[in-house]
């Protein structure tokens, strides 16, 4: 059983916070060596399908996903960023 992902979904868009537009598929992910992660996927992907396939491979194996925030861009990309931890 997976553990429960804490999710904030900002309601807000953030119109021109530096965020560069991206092709609607595409997804960038950043994860530093101590567990935190960043990226930006385009408008294509909702924040459901980035929970279901592309976080499952971020965290190392007893790590779960937590402090997860998002929101949506001016252009439809979502920005996010959040943590792996035990």
């Amino acid at each position: 059983m997976r553990p429960a992902l804490t999710l904030l979904l900002a309601a807000m868009t953030l119109a021109g916070c530096g965020a560069m537009p991206m092709a609607p598929n595409e997804v960038k992910i950043t994860k530093s060596p101590r567990g935190y992660f960043t990226g930006q996927s385009g408008s294509d992907w909702t924040l459901q399908e980035l929970c279901d396939h592309s976080f499952t491979m971020l965290c190392d194996d007893g790590l779960h996903i937590t402090n997860l925030m998002a929101a949506q861009t001016g252009q439809g990309d979502l920005v996010f960023n959040g943590w792996c931890a035990g």
